[in-house]
């Protein structure tokens, strides 16, 4: 039987937001690839194995490393493998010899650390987890305005417009008073969170948003959730009725 391969997803980067599994497997095994800023972060479970930083090697030598090993290998990725993951060549080739043990995605913990729900009932019907590359491209036969619904909460990863851009291209779905939170470095160090609207969030932001790779963005109108105490107390009368 072929050594299994696991992919250890981390979270944003807080050494404390990894899974217990996660942790167990990176301990277990002896030969790690790791996402370059996690080798210090995680320094203490990382000590003692062989550290490969995975974007130093092609696709060929990595699967060549996997394959003259007689151990199991982990992989330390960033986040949660579900959404904008680089890794889908190594998931379709090793197929059955992978094992993915789930991790916080960024946005989930942005929103945590927000203290919103992303899709409040009454206010929003879903959450859209995107780029702006998607934003500005076609997909197929439609434009991303013409799948999109004011009433979506946007998550956006891997941005590459500047501030001013990136207002341009929202206000062409919202209006200037839509709630949007830009976060830099989530979970990390030099963590910062910035909150406005679309009308102001412009002057807020010190940074060029085309040079921080690590900007996570989340707009629309989340922001109020109504309080309303009839869904809970619903539930407790139908709990007692019963």
């Amino acid at each position: 039987m072929k050594p299994k391969i696991f992919f250890v997803c981390c979270g944003p980067g807080d050494r404390k937001l990894i899974t217990v599994k996660g942790e167990e497997i990176i301990k277990a095994t002896d030969t790690v690839f790791y996402f370059p800023p996690y080798e210090k972060v995680f320094g203490d479970i990382l000590k003692g194995k062989k550290r490969y930083a995975f974007f130093d090697y092609t696709f060929e030598e990595i699967k060549k490393i996997i394959e003259c090993s007689n151990n199991d290998i982990a992989f330390l990725v960033p986040g949660d493998l579900s959404v904008f993951s680089p890794f889908s060549s190594f998931l379709h080739y090793f197929g059955e010899r992978i094992e993915v043990i789930p991790g916080i995605g960024t946005y989930s913990y942005f929103a945590a650390k927000l203290k919103k729900i992303l899709n409040p009932c009454g206010k929003v019907y879903g959450v859209t987890i995107t780029s702006t590359r998607m934003l500005s491209e076609e997909i197929g036969d439609f434009s991303f305005k013409e799948l999109f619904h004011p009433k979506t909460t946007l998550v956006i990863y891997m941005n590459t417009l500047s501030i001013k851009e990136l207002v341009k291209k929202l206000l062409e779905l919202y209006n200037d008073t839509t709630p949007i939170y830009i976060g830099f470095n989530l979970a990390g160090e030099n963590e910062e969170i910035f909150s406005g609207t679309l009308a102001n969030i412009e002057k807020s932001i010190p940074y060029d948003l085309t040079k921080e790779k690590f900007a996570t963005i989340m707009v629309g109108n989340f922001e109020e959730m109504p309080f309303n105490k009839s869904w809970w107390n619903k539930k407790a009368e139908e709990k007692i009725r019963k």
